[in-house]
């Protein structure tokens, strides 16, 4: 199986989502009423730490956020930014995340637009940039490509946020009606060509019971609080690694 005919399939399948429910664009293995109330959680956890670890860059001037979907991430980066753009292929989505806009306090610093990452290519003065959870829908050149065209346009010391599905190690690469499974170090190399060193990296599945522990232990530092969250961790890791052959990893980059 090649990769760009899956990738046509995938855009083409993104492109007719109709929104229903958050599980239109995002579903994890637990029923609609736990998903809606664990993932702002996490989103706003995410987006609290960014604002703790870069302290010294809070606001942005203008974040970029790609595949957007309801633009509830684009909202969020609201607390650590002075304007926000949430792009994504599907104008479902869009009306949703416009409606959300409409009723968000600070809707007024949001603008949302319906565009492909393949051509998308307005990240001037956008000093933090969040691809969420979609560059596995792309190529490997098609992935290079839009990372040179954010290098680009980003200065020194601006940031990237990417989150994404990766395979776990020792497996092959492989594609699923989810995308690609890529190895991390394949991201990691991209990042690395274009022009951007690693802050952060993290494991999703390590990330739920972390963030209660760094409410009880604040650190600028993931360490601790993954070496104290570690027993409620370990089993959800184990199955991931050798039942699903998958992860899903976080990335805090900076333009070198």
């Amino acid at each position: 199986m090649t990769e760009s005919p899956v990738q046509e399939r995938m855009a083409d399948h993104w492109r007719s989502q109709v929104y229903v429910n958050d599980q239109s664009y995002f579903h994890i293995p637990v029923p609609l009423w736990l998903q809606v109330r664990v993932e702002p959680l996490w989103r706003e956890s995410v987006v609290a730490r960014l604002g703790r670890v870069l302290a010294d860059r809070v606001p942005f001037e203008r974040v970029v956020d790609l595949g957007c979907a309801n633009g509830s991430w684009t909202l969020a980066y609201l607390k650590v930014a002075k304007t926000a753009l949430g792009v994504d292929v599907n104008e479902s989505f869009i009306e949703r995340a416009k409606e959300l806009q409409r009723a968000h306090t600070e809707g007024s610093r949001v603008e949302f637009r319906v565009s492909g990452m393949e051509t998308f290519d307005d990240f001037a003065g956008a000093d933090l940039v969040g691809i969420g959870g979609c560059a596995q829908y792309l190529t490997d050149e098609t992935l290079e490509s839009l990372f040179e065209r954010i290098a680009n346009a980003q200065r020194p010391g601006n940031i990237v946020y990417i989150r994404t599905n990766v395979t776990t190690r020792g497996q092959q690469r492989y594609w699923t009606e989810h995308g690609v499974y890529r190895h991390g170090d394949e991201y990691e190399r991209v990042f690395e060509r274009v022009g951007y060193k690693t802050l952060e990296t993290y494991r999703t599945i390590e990330y739920a019971p972390a963030v209660v522990m760094q409410r009880l232990l604040p650190s600028r530092s993931l360490l601790p609080v993954r070496a104290l969250a570690w027993p409620v961790t370990a089993p959800l890791r184990l199955y991931r690694d050798y039942t699903e052959h998958a992860d899903h990893r976080n990335w805090v980059l900076e333009r070198r």
